[in-house]
């Protein structure tokens, strides 16, 4: 709401302060992400309308043709700007699901095990509840690698970690 008046204020007619309200406003956007990236938006479009009336309400400054124009830009720059922080957070999510889960099985990888097993263990250590751990070799695995192909042996992986269930942390 003050950056808003004080751009109201600007002595100037084109509002170049307009980028320092865009800037401000989706910096928050930028910087939280999705979580702030509606009220962001909405904010720094509704920012606009409110400028123009304040300047006209007072008779100061009427738009002309650079305002205008510096408005079509602002608004541009803001749909922009959401459209890029959007994507970074779905990109980055992604990201972050791919880095846990093996490419050709789906299952956890070692990385993913160690986080999931450090957060097993906090909270065990927390309730008191016991904790189990298995670890399964699977005898022959090679042998089904050589003879039926890579596809069949991590099908094989898949349907033992299925067996394993969901509370195992396999899956």
């Amino acid at each position: 709401i003050a950056l808003t008046l004080l751009v109201s204020h600007d002595p100037y007619p084109t509002l170049p302060s307009l980028l320092v309200l865009l800037t401000v406003l989706l910096g928050n956007g930028l910087r939280y992400g999705q979580r702030l990236l509606l009220p962001a938006l909405i904010g720094s479009l509704a920012a606009v309308p409110m400028v123009v009336a304040l300047r006209g309400w007072g008779g100061a400054l009427v738009p002309n043709a650079g305002t205008t124009l510096m408005l079509g830009l602002y608004a541009t720059v803001a749909c922009y700007a959401a459209y890029l922080i959007w994507q970074g957070d779905r990109l980055r999510g992604r990201l972050r699901a791919l880095s846990h889960r093996d490419k050709l099985t789906g299952i956890l990888n070692r990385r993913a095990l160690f986080a999931r097993g450090e957060a097993i263990f906090n909270m065990q250590a927390r309730t008191g509840r016991p904790v189990t751990m298995a670890l399964v070799d699977i005898q022959g695995l090679a042998a089904i690698n050589q003879r039926l192909g890579f596809v069949v042996g991590n099908r094989v992986l898949r349907e033992v970690a299925r067996a394993l269930g969901p509370s195992s942390g396999a899956l």
